[in-house]
């Protein structure tokens, strides 16, 4: 998914919206609902992105396909979506929604990568002190890296934290290296 700033726009607008009609967590399960579906369906995807297909068949067929799934307010913006020619950057909306939702109610997703699989405890360690480190609310998706041979690293939106065993290796590596060419022998 590609998050434009025309998407970015649409998904504030979207967003505004749902807070003046008093829906906001009918447009959350519904743009659920549309990112599930996008993702599973292959068809749905070329549908959304292929310019050759009529705007009336194109907004006919997503009509059809979502009519009775998702509310009014939410069909109504995937038949404009569909009619300005801009179904293909729907996806990207979504993305951009979630995230301003995110932002909005102060939680910032983090990714965090482990050398081994961490128990609930370590997680909720790691957590908490991501919380106080940025002051948000940490929504955490955990991987595996094996290359970092222990420890674990942490990416919210542009801060970075390196506390692998590999990182600190290598730090160690360049502090020996820096003393071994400043280090001449005595005779």
């Amino acid at each position: 998914m590609i998050e434009t700033r025309a998407s970015h726009r649409y998904a504030k607008a979207v967003l505004e919206v749902a807070h003046e009609q008093g829906n906001l967590e009918t447009v959350v399960e519904d743009f659920k609902t549309l990112d599930y579906a996008i993702e599973g369906s292959r068809d749905l995807q070329n549908l959304l992105a292929k310019p050759t297909i009529p705007v009336e068949t194109k907004a006919k067929l997503i009509a059809d396909i979502f009519q009775d799934k998702v509310s009014n307010l939410v069909l109504s913006f995937l038949e404009l979506m569909t009619k300005k020619g801009r179904a293909a950057i729907i996806p990207g909306v979504l993305l951009s929604f979630r995230k301003q939702l995110e932002k909005e109610r102060g939680i910032s997703p983090a990714k965090i990568t482990s050398a081994t699989e961490l128990n609930h405890k370590i997680k909720s360690q790691i957590e908490q002190r991501l919380t106080e480190l940025t002051g948000q609310s940490i929504q955490a998706d955990y991987h595996l890296d094996r290359d970092l041979i222990g420890g674990f690293t942490a990416r919210i939106d542009d801060l970075m934290i390196d506390a692998s065993v590999s990182r600190q290796l290598e730090r160690l590596h360049e502090t020996l290296a820096a003393e071994a060419s400043s280090w001449t022998p005595t005779l």
